[in-house]
């Protein structure tokens, strides 16, 4: 093995942003496949104290509903919607 080599890694558990992101990614990208087994798809997140930024291109046409999708991702890894 080299001596000037370096390993490192990253750890990081199921509620932290970057999990979250990917799992909203992932779970829109699933629901798109779901309806055409063949679509094209890109698509990133970015979350943010009470906020989710999603952008998504995806052919051919289709209609899903990115919001509850996302909702519904953050409530399973079990973020709570604040008591007003």
């Amino acid at each position: 093995m080299k001596k000037d080599f370096m390993f490192t890694s990253e750890s990081v558990t199921q509620g932290h942003p970057d999990k979250l992101c990917d799992r909203i990614s992932d779970a829109i990208v699933d629901r798109l496949l779901q309806q055409d087994p063949f679509a094209r798809i890109i698509t990133e997140c970015a979350v943010s104290t009470g906020i989710v930024f999603l952008s998504a291109r995806f052919e051919p046409e289709t209609s899903i509903d990115f919001t509850t999708i996302a909702r519904k991702v953050i409530e399973q890894v079990g973020y709570q919607q604040p008591q007003l």
